[in-house]
């Protein structure tokens, strides 16, 4: 709890610190922060390669603090196609050539370690962004297309035993009660027997007695919230998540520039594949992927980037004409 608290604090300084930047100053670095994202991901698979760091290679350690890249790369992501789309001077087919190459790059680099949920996120991200910008239905049909058309000779390299297993377990939970199973079968016996109410604060048996993986302050907090809350509280939950988006929608609809526009979008869309996600895989409706529910879920850079990218949103906010509190 205190770890977690730091962090929190940390991603308020740094949420202070993006909403009172100058306006253009977040478009101005996007190309920089990008590339330095980039590094940061090559560097783990540089330091896995040389055998220095062990697989899976997502996390950089500096002296006992850790920082996962891949979640600022979802965020830096979203900046970088914004940036793409938002050029006036390029065509489509231009912008649709630059945005595949920006997210096909960190896409593989975080396959190789192996992280097939954030890769999905960061195609995801372009899918929806591609969708919402000039560029339109048809060419993101076309990256649907090459995407599944490139998935089978790919597999190979990138599809692991462990992700192949989890989708088996998801297929047939009762397959391998005691593997793969196992994770899917308790945490759907934590969100049923939480019932109306809910066991009580810290009462749910499942996560207290470790019937819960070791996941259950990240991958599977969801299904201890349910256990404890109940179905009032997980109702109240995404309750706060609805009232959450809506007035992020707020903001976008005030907003003058493309830019703007679609950085909201994608920072929306990214919070909500990953709420969708998470909460499902507690639900046994998806398998085990291991995305975070965003700012509930333990880890640390998970929760700076999000209230980074919160910040982002309310520096929109405050450089319009007119400012509602």
């Amino acid at each position: 709890m205190l770890k977690h608290s730091i962090f929190f604090i940390g991603g308020m300084v740094l949420f202070v610190v993006i909403s009172t930047l100058p306006k253009h100053f977040i478009k101005d670095l996007t190309p920089l922060l990008y590339l330095l994202n980039l590094l940061l991901l090559f560097l783990l698979n540089m330091l896995q390669w040389l055998h220095i760091i062990e697989k899976p290679a997502r996390w950089i350690d500096l002296g006992g603090i850790t920082f996962q890249p891949s979640e600022f790369m979802k965020i830096t992501l979203i900046l970088v196609l914004a940036w793409i789309f938002s050029q006036k001077q390029w065509t489509k087919f231009q912008k649709y050539l630059l945005s595949s190459l920006a997210t096909a790059i960190p896409v593989v680099l975080i396959l190789l370690q192996p992280d097939m949920g954030t890769a999905a996120v960061l195609v995801f991200i372009l899918l929806l962004m591609s969708f919402f910008s000039c560029l339109g239905l048809p060419y993101m049909s076309l990256t649907l297309i090459l995407g599944f058309l490139s998935a089978f000779p790919l597999k190979r390299f990138f599809l692991h035993e462990y992700q192949l297993n989890r989708l088996l377990a998801f297929l047939n939970p009762t397959g391998d009660p005691m593997g793969e199973g196992w994770s899917i079968n308790q945490a759907l016996i934590a969100v049923g027997s939480g019932g109306l109410r809910g066991k009580g604060f810290l009462l749910g048996t499942q996560s207290k007695m470790g019937f819960l993986p070791n996941t259950q302050y990240s991958d599977f907090i969801f299904a201890v919230i349910a256990e404890e809350w109940g179905f009032l509280g997980s109702a109240t939950l995404l309750l706060l998540f609805s009232l959450f988006f809506i007035s992020c929608f707020s903001v976008l609809f005030k907003a003058s520039e493309d830019f703007a526009k679609l950085i909201i979008l994608g920072i929306v869309s990214y919070w909500f594949v990953q709420l969708v996600v998470n909460i499902s895989m507690n639900l046994g409706l998806m398998p085990v992927t291991g995305l975070p529910l965003p700012f509930i879920s333990y880890g640390g850079t998970a929760q700076i980037a999000n209230i980074a990218a919160a910040g982002m949103i309310y520096h929109i906010h405050l450089h319009q004409k007119t400012v509602s509190y």
